[in-house]
């Protein structure tokens, strides 16, 4: 499905009055710039926010080397997990394209991957990648892509009534996760534990 999804777009020229975000550096340092804010608020622990920006930075200088054409880059469905995928006699559909911007394809595997386990995910780069082809370093961009959409999903996350609540939490366990492993140069895209478990 989102081997199809992008295949479309590859080959489809939006119309100059087609207006969609583009996810880019900007919104990773506007997230890491708000999330520090809340250290300042005395919200998040500063120790994890650290390992955050340390690993914001690093997923910045990737995104910014990434090479952009039409078959890397183009229009995302944006929000592809669990909620967005209707089956129909067996066929997986995208609904709710509210999220639907311009980026990197990889952002649309990268989203998906907050909900597969690390042990799952060789499975559904295997069969994406018989659809779309694939990048010879897509673990890199990958991992770069998970760290920078988590980031996002947490500056958006600020704004909730409960965020005070539950977020210290995520960040401490993405810290001590995938974040704290992306920012010491190692690899977690297919091992380790989720920030969710």
């Amino acid at each position: 499905m989102t081997a199809a999804l992008h295949h479309h777009a590859s080959k489809w020229q939006p119309p100059s009055s087609f207006v969609r975000p583009t996810i880019n550096s900007a919104r990773i340092r506007l997230a890491l710039d708000m999330l520090k804010q809340r250290v300042w608020e005395g919200v998040l622990d500063e120790h994890d926010v650290h390992i955050l920006s340390v690993a914001g930075e690093r997923a910045i200088a990737l995104f910014d080397t990434l090479p952009k054409n039409k078959m890397t880059w183009g229009v995302l469905h944006g929000d592809i997990v669990p909620p967005n995928i209707v089956f129909v006699d067996g066929v997986a559909n995208p609904i709710d394209f509210g999220a639907c911007g311009f980026g990197f394809f990889l952002t649309d595997l990268a989203i998906t991957f907050f909900f597969i386990h690390p042990n799952a995910r060789q499975q559904y780069i295997d069969w994406y990648g018989k659809h779309f082809p694939l990048p010879n370093d897509y673990v890199a961009q990958l991992e770069g892509l998970f760290i920078a959409l988590r980031l996002i999903v947490m500056m958006n996350a600020l704004g909730l009534l409960d965020a005070n609540n539950w977020l210290p939490t995520d960040v401490q366990k993405s810290a001590s996760r995938e974040f704290g492993r992306y920012a010491n140069g190692e690899d977690f895209l297919f091992t380790g534990t989720p920030f969710w478990e």
